[in-house]
């Protein structure tokens, strides 16, 4: 359907994990999707799920950190 609804699109498509957007090569996944995928292994019961949530959200919030910085001339904004 989403071939039909924008035929021949080349161009970079922002997304939630929907299956019908992966074939898609250039497709971004949307923050606010991602961050509540991590937010809901951070919630799971299970204490590996829960570690490696915390471990992306961390990474989100180095890299938003990183972005905030850039934006505001780019003092701090290094990723190490």
């Amino acid at each position: 359907m989403l071939d039909r609804i924008l035929p021949g699109f080349a161009g970079w498509l922002m997304s939630d994990g929907w299956q019908a957007y992966r074939h898609l090569a250039q497709r971004l996944r949307c923050w606010a999707h991602l961050t509540r995928k991590a937010q809901g292994l951070i919630d799971s019961y299970d204490h590996e799920a829960q570690a490696f949530g915390s471990q992306v959200q961390s990474a989100f919030d180095t890299l938003i950190g990183a972005i905030h910085a850039a934006r505001e001339g780019g003092k701090g904004a290094r990723l190490n």
